[in-house]
């Protein structure tokens, strides 16, 4: 052979070594090589690796010298990842199970157990199994449409069907339909109970700036067909049964609102109502009421321009009230101008003197320990009580009006007698007795 007929060899030699490296690359793409050089490799469980050209797989965690039976065996990449499959589907399986179709499974066309109509369950047969010898479980989903009892052949195929198969995802969007419409017209129902338009004319009578919703078909585009909208619609007029819905133009009676913008539209009513939003346009004596970002402010200096938190003080309508109450009722230190003090009078009490009720005050007294002066011929058993409210009045707090009650027995339908008198500085009136009709 010439030299230059050698070539034919070299590329021969040259096409081996390209398979073999092309072999390891894909090895190793599957799994590492185990490298016998004595040096300590470690594999975990269940890891891959290449040693010799096969495939094998950890059982156990191992450093050093693979042993086959001891912590590896010899797989096929095709048959593990088939195993690992037939796993994870009877685990899906499984939790269809649970989920969809409670009931227990039926492993033959003879029903085992009963099931009503309208349940769901699963039937279990057989798979065609592919290159491995291993079976796998497939699993139909069943509804049955009418009673299956125990013995009962399951038919979904002929005209004496007792069930139907169904997948997973029609009944999800079934009842995800079903819940919907539910919820939506209980959400409806909650919104408003002014009764429920469903065409222009009207059924109902509204009164103006009440609510009620209206009806319309939503446009669906698969096969659950059409659910019913709702509108929610405020009368701007009063609406009477008979009368044209007319949500714009001319004779418009009502409008579409949504709930948001109401809460909200309800939300600046009453804040505009209890005080103006503050404007830097605004002046503002001292005692003016503010709304600013949302919070009620009572000015304490005279404000003009931009805001300035150190003019205003935070307050709250029914703290700023509490704060009035001692005085607001007692302008010029008349009426109830400090707050009520009940006390308990007794035997050494004197109802013929002012300094008796030193301020607006309650009083009481029991039938044990009467005090001095009471009403003329008025008798009070041991038993008895007696209560009253001395007001003060005048400039100087010095006049009282007393108002006295008292029950003279303990029986179970007391007699109340009522008097009144006026008690001056350095004098008084006589009791005068109040007569109940």
């Amino acid at each position: 052979m010439a030299s230059g007929d050698t070539h034919g060899l070299v590329m021969q030699d040259d096409i081996g070594s390209n398979v073999e490296n092309v072999g390891v690359a894909a090895q190793q793409q599957i799994a590492k090589v185990y490298v016998p050089s004595g040096l300590s490799q470690p594999f975990s469980k269940g890891e891959y690796f290449i040693n010799d050209k096969k495939l094998y797989r950890a059982t156990a965690n191992f450093s050093g010298a693979p042993v086959v039976g001891t912590n590896c065996i010899e797989v096929k990449l095709g048959n593990d990842v088939y195993a690992h499959h037939s796993l994870l589907t009877n685990a899906i399986n499984e939790t269809v199970t649970n989920c969809i179709a409670p009931d227990e499974v039926e492993t033959s066309s003879t029903a085992s157990y009963w099931h009503k109509s309208g349940t769901n369950f699963l039937y279990a047969r057989q798979a065609i199994a592919s290159y491995t010898d291993e079976s796998q479980t497939e699993y139909l989903l069943l509804h049955a449409t009418s009673a299956i009892y125990v013995g009962d052949t399951i038919d979904w195929s002929s005209e004496n069907a007792n069930c139907e198969r169904i997948t997973l995802g029609e009944q999800v969007y079934g009842n995800k339909a079903l819940a919907a419409e539910a919820l939506s017209y209980s959400m409806n129902q909650s919104v408003s109970n002014g009764g429920t338009e469903t065409s222009n004319t009207a059924s109902n009578n509204h009164t103006k700036g009440s609510y009620f919703l209206r009806t319309a078909e939503a446009i669906m585009s698969d096969y659950s067909g059409k659910e019913t909208a709702y509108g929610l619609m405020q009368a701007i007029s009063d609406i009477q049964a008979g009368d044209t819905l007319i949500s714009s133009g001319t004779g418009q009676n009502c409008k579409r609102v949504t709930v948001g913008d109401e809460l909200n539209n309800i939300h600046n009513d009453f804040g505009t109502t209890v005080a103006p939003l503050f404007s830097t346009s605004g002046s503002y004596a001292v005692g003016a009421y503010v709304i600013y970002d949302g919070v009620l402010y009572r000015c304490t200096t005279a404000h003009t321009g931009d805001w300035d938190a150190s003019h205003f003080t935070a307050v709250t309508v029914g703290g700023d009230i509490a704060s009035y109450l001692p005085t607001m009722f007692a302008p010029a230190g008349f009426g109830w101008g400090e707050s009520l003090a009940g006390v308990t009078l007794d035997s050494t009490s004197d109802l013929n003197s002012n300094s008796t009720f030193p301020k607006t005050m309650t009083f009481r007294f029991n039938g044990a320990s009467v005090p001095q002066n009471m009403p003329s011929g008025v008798s009070i058993a041991s038993g008895g009580f007696g209560a009253g409210i001395a007001i003060s009045a005048g400039s100087s707090g010095t006049v009282k009006l007393v108002l006295m009650g008292v029950c003279p027995t303990s029986s179970s339908s007391p007699t109340i007698r009522l008097f009144s008198r006026w008690l001056l500085a350095s004098s008084r009136t006589d009791w005068k007795e109040i007569t109940l009709a």
